[in-house]
């Protein structure tokens, strides 16, 4: 499992499992949202930039 708060909002958070990634906004709602990754493979690593940009690897080597 991977963990990545947001910079700029420390309500927005993101994290990974071993088949899905999910976002977290807890001003909204504190139920997860599930991102599309479909063809991607399973999430492996996560980085937030300091200006709010996910960054996303992939185990089929794809990043996005």
């Amino acid at each position: 499992m991977e963990l990545e708060f947001d910079p700029t909002d420390s309500n927005v958070f993101y994290f990974s499992t071993s088949g899905s990634l999910f976002k977290c906004n807890r001003k909204d709602s504190m139920v997860p949202t599930k991102l599309i990754t479909e063809g991607l493979g399973a999430p492996t690593a996560l980085s937030m930039s300091d200006e709010g940009f996910l960054l996303v690897g992939f185990s089929c080597g794809s990043i996005a």
